[in-house]
């Protein structure tokens, strides 16, 4: 993949995650099991290809949650989702910044 198709992966997964986030609280207030659990899973993929392992492993146990039909463990990881958002992206951003 050249710098600039992995630049582009990068800008629409950040850029599209706090609608993603949103979605996936919608989901789980619907109480959209299948759905939440997809959306978590996506995330939870693109999350690992760009380092963010806090994230994939959020993203991990809220699809795990959504599976079993535990709401409330699945509210708790999405927001753990939602609060490690802004420190993968800090920390993507020094990653990029020193290589």
């Amino acid at each position: 993949m050249s710098q600039a198709s992995a630049d582009d992966c990068d800008y629409l997964f950040f850029a599209e995650m706090p609608q993603q986030l949103q979605s996936v609280r919608e989901c789980i207030e619907r109480a959209d099991g299948p759905a939440s659990k997809g959306m978590a899973h996506s995330i939870k993929g693109a999350a690992a290809n760009l380092g963010g392992e806090a994230m994939r492993q959020a993203a991990l146990a809220r699809g795990q949650a959504a599976h079993s039909g535990d709401i409330n463990a699945a509210t708790r990881h999405l927001e753990t989702l939602e609060t490690s958002f802004p420190t993968s992206l800090q920390s993507h951003d020094i990653i990029r910044i020193s290589t």
